[in-house]
C-alpha cells in the first residue's frame, strides 16, 4: 500500500529521530504547519517540501512523487 504524503513525512521525521519542533527549527516551517501536514489537514506546497527534504534525508523529487 502506498503511503500518502502526510504519513510519509511523519515516518521520515520519526526515522530521523526529530521532534516536530526540531524539524520546524531546522526547516524554517512552523511546528503547527508541520503538525497539520502530518495529520492530513494541510497539503504541503512544493516550496514546503523543498524546505523539509534535506532535514528528512529524503530527495525532494521523492517527496514530490509521494505528494503527487
Amino acid at each position: 500500500m502506498e503511503q500518502n504524503i502526510h504519513e510519509f513525512i511523519q515516518t521520515c521525521r520519526i526515522e530521523q529521530m526529530l521532534s516536530i519542533q526540531e524539524l520546524a527549527k531546522r526547516s524554517g516551517i512552523s511546528a503547527s504547519h508541520i503538525s497539520r501536514i502530518e495529520r492530513g489537514k494541510r497539503r504541503p506546497s512544493p516550496e514546503t517540501l523543498e524546505k523539509l527534504a534535506p532535514h528528512l534525508q529524503v530527495d525532494y523529487v521523492k517527496l514530490l512523487e509521494v505528494a503527487n
